[in-house]
């Protein structure tokens, strides 16, 4: 421990592997690179092996004692700190497809405009025209009469488990208050039985576009098996896995 109070620092003879942990700790408190915090604590302990204290840095990092943060350039290495990092932006959200969506949703609104029309039809022609499956043709061309049937019960499905269930998403709202990030495989199974299957995926992404919680994607949805892929929560080849409450 500190000692000789206005003389600079001194140190008893404590176990150096906590004293190195304890400031460790303390210097990350704000983000800092993993050299610069090798460096720091080299200076603790007076002599100490370079290669201990960056054993001492990754044991705290495996202890989740230190949580590893992006970088703040785009050429910079990763961040340590105390406190988890904020679950990553969900991928339309960030900020290089800001302008694409501002010019569409420019563009619905002057479509609701001129046609006088409510935002929850043009929401639902949108959903229905983005799972829209395009009839393979047969060899004279044509498209098949059963195909299309096909196509019109599959609209239909979607539209009926993406009806608003208050009940669902005042409770995922519930569970994901005071948590800093939640498992969506955890969640669903923790939902009452006649809230499972397309009914939850279906609340989860509702919420989410509306701006209510954020969900994180997996980097590499084809690391999961197809059992463990359906208990997290899947959109159009995406893989979300957790979700968090928006703050």
């Amino acid at each position: 421990m500190p000692i000789g109070e206005g003389r600079g620092d001194s140190f008893w003879s404590l176990d150096e592997k906590q004293t190195l942990r304890d400031k460790a700790v303390d210097l990350a408190s704000t983000p800092q690179p993993f050299t610069a915090l090798k460096t720091h604590l080299g200076k603790v302990v007076k002599g100490v092996d370079g290669a201990f204290v960056e054993a001492v840095l990754r044991e705290l990092i495996g202890d989740d004692r230190l949580f590893e943060h992006p970088p703040k350039t785009k050429n910079g290495g990763p961040l340590f700190g105390t406190v988890a990092p904020p679950p990553p932006l969900p991928a339309l959200e960030q900020p290089q497809h800001k302008k694409t969506l501002d010019k569409i949703a420019g563009d619905c609104r002057k479509l609701l405009a001129k046609a006088e029309a409510p935002a929850d039809d043009l929401f639902r022609i949108l959903r229905a025209l983005m799972v829209e499956q395009k009839p393979e043709a047969s060899a004279e061309g044509e498209a098949t009469a059963e195909e299309p049937r096909k196509e019109q019960v599959d609209v239909v499905a979607v539209e009926t488990v993406t009806r608003p269930s208050a009940e669902l998403d005042e409770l995922i709202l519930k569970a994901v208050s005071n948590a800093p990030a939640v498992s969506l495989a955890e969640l669903r199974h923790e939902m009452p039985q006649e809230f499972g299957g397309p009914a939850f995926d279906a609340a989860v992404l509702r919420l989410a576009e509306a701006q209510l919680v954020v969900v994180s994607q997996d980097a590499d949805p084809l690391r999961f098996s197809e059992a463990e892929r359906a208990d997290y929560v899947q959109d159009r080849g995406i893989v979300f896995t957790t979700i968090a409450k928006r703050s």
